[in-house]
């Protein structure tokens, strides 16, 4: 997002943690970005084909593992079609995992397959996969292993059988006399088939140091080993001929393979591409599945119908109370939030933050319904402190100075602006504040303790109701927004909320002998 409120996108940010299955998944996450007005369409889209894998699985539950399987196995082909660009083969892995890719997709189209909007080829690409899959497998049944003994060239097979018949046979000569040497020794030898001699063993007979060769030695031990006969030089350098004439075969099939395979080197790219977008929305669809999101619509206003924090409502859960949704309207215009402390406006605020964002981000959000459009940013400015050494009141006017200049369409939501400094100035910039984003039909809501804002002309204003009932397992915590009339009072319900926290009551009754005080002056 062009701009975006650091702290609330902090805040949430556990709501970002998606669960991505392949590294084309996690290429396309490093990509992320809100979207912007005029990408409508796009981002529409990228909705739809997250609702579209929401019906897939609710039909079918077994796609989501057969899904979440195959991603997760799906090899990243990077370095091989890079080695590809320049003319390099790559080695039997690369090979290996080119295989892998080309069947793993395969079945993901296959689970797709009744899906036509999830569609991942084209009819003519469908054809080159087809021939892809039976350049690398000339033999049935297809299978996900690569091996140059699966019909690739019946040279290769004869000479690989050739070196396996010389090797055993080398290895065999070999093995033989290191047992008959580890009897004369009266030692075994290590899996290397060195013996070690300590400097307590007898010396090892004239005849027999003959046949071994000191490999290395230290002041404890000397290390031996056989040496080589005539023979077994023979067979070891036939078999080096051998295993070198193999690897000449091998480079050349694997240089036929790569004839035929490197004019899909383009589309092998796109389809990693269109996995890592199948992947990146899966996820964010498990994701929202989690706050039993609903697809945003686009709209001209902001319109959320049973709106929820996430978190927020999951921390009620736990403390044994449960959140009552949010539903709140909105066009270009300028909100106006009043309420006592603690009455709920935050979390209001929050919460409409949070929906505005994910939204932004592509994802479902926690809502019964929802639409709103597109904006360029969503700035929650709060109380707050930065590195910078601002105090708070500091603080938000450099981010409000910011966002204000800024030529784009955003979102703005302002919580108790201006409570850090004197009450006269800070009551004189909130007026003239709101009268600004009225006067330039920003779309904003703010929330304030200040009576003077409440006669801002072109504003609505909504008042802030909050109570909490008793439930069987619990509470219900209910926020409430209703439009205020005209000429209502700012509620005073500060020393209230003090006593339901806990202060003292000298302290309360004081306070409401000098609120009355001054009301009769």
């Amino acid at each position: 997002m062009g701009q975006r409120s650091g702290k609330i996108f902090k805040e949430i940010e556990e709501l970002w943690e998606i669960p991505i299955l392949s590294s084309y998944g996690k290429q396309r996450k490093k990509q992320w970005s809100a979207y912007q007005p005029g990408e409508e369409e796009i981002w529409q889209k990228e909705l739809q084909k997250q609702e579209e894998i929401g019906k897939m699985i609710e039909q079918n539950d077994e796609i989501e593992s057969l899904l979440i399987e195959e991603l997760a196995a799906l090899p990243d082909l990077t370095t091989i079609l890079q080695m590809w660009e320049i003319q390099q083969l790559g080695n039997i892995q690369d090979w290996f995992f080119l295989k892998r890719f080309v069947i793993g997709f395969m079945r993901i189209i296959r689970i797709l397959k009744n899906n036509s909007f999830l569609s991942l080829l084209t009819k003519e690409e469908a054809f080159e996969l087809e021939e892809i899959i039976a350049t690398l497998q000339p033999k049935a049944p297809i299978t996900s292993s690569f091996s140059l003994l699966d019909g690739f060239s019946a040279n290769y097979e004869t000479l690989w059988r050739r070196l396996q018949q010389s090797e055993r046979s080398f290895h065999s000569l070999v093995e033989k006399r290191r047992r008959q040497m580890s009897i004369l020794l009266g030692k075994k030898s290590n899996h290397l088939g060195e013996w070690s001699w300590s400097k307590q063993d007898n010396e090892i007979p004239k005849e027999l140091l003959e046949e071994l060769v000191l490999v290395r030695q230290t002041q404890w031990e000397s290390i031996y080993r056989l040496r080589e006969t005539k023979e077994e030089q023979i067979r070891r350098i036939e078999c080096e001929k051998q295993r070198d004439g193999l690897e000449e075969e091998a480079q050349r099939v694997l240089f036929g393979l790569y004839q035929r395979c490197n004019p899909y080197r383009e589309n092998l790219s796109k389809w990693g591409q269109r996995i890592g977008e199948l992947d990146f929305s899966f996820a964010k669809w498990r994701k929202a599945r989690s706050w039993q999101g609903v697809r945003p619509n686009y709209g001209q206003k902001l319109e959320i119908v049973e709106g929820r924090h996430p978190l927020i409502e999951r921390e009620l859960q736990k403390q044994g109370k449960r959140f009552y949704p949010i539903s709140f309207s909105l066009g270009q215009e300028t909100a106006i939030l009043v309420g006592p402390n603690m009455g709920g406006k935050t979390v209001v605020l929050k919460t409409i933050a949070t929906i505005a964002f994910l939204s932004q981000f592509g994802f479902f959000v926690p809502a019964s319904r929802c639409s709103l459009p597109l904006f360029s940013w969503v700035e929650l400015i709060q109380d707050d402190t930065t590195l910078s050494g601002l105090s708070s009141f500091g603080s938000e006017m450099s981010q409000l100075a910011r966002v204000l200049v800024s030529p784009s369409f955003g979102f703005l939501l302002l919580d108790e602006l201006a409570r850090g400094t004197n009450p006269n100035e800070g009551a004189a910039l909130s007026i003239a504040i709101a009268e600004y984003l009225v006067k330039h039909r920003f779309p904003a809501i703010l929330t304030t303790h200040f009576p003077e804002v409440l006669e801002v002309s072109g504003a609505s204003f909504y008042r802030m109701v909050s109570h909490s009932t008793p439930l069987e397992d619990g509470f219900s915590v209910l926020f409430q927004l209703t439009p205020m009339e005209k000429g209502e009072k700012l509620p005073q319900e500060a020393i209230q909320t003090a006593r339901k926290l806990g202060l003292p009551e000298d302290i309360l009754q004081n306070a409401e002998r000098l609120l009355e005080s001054r009301r009769e002056e």
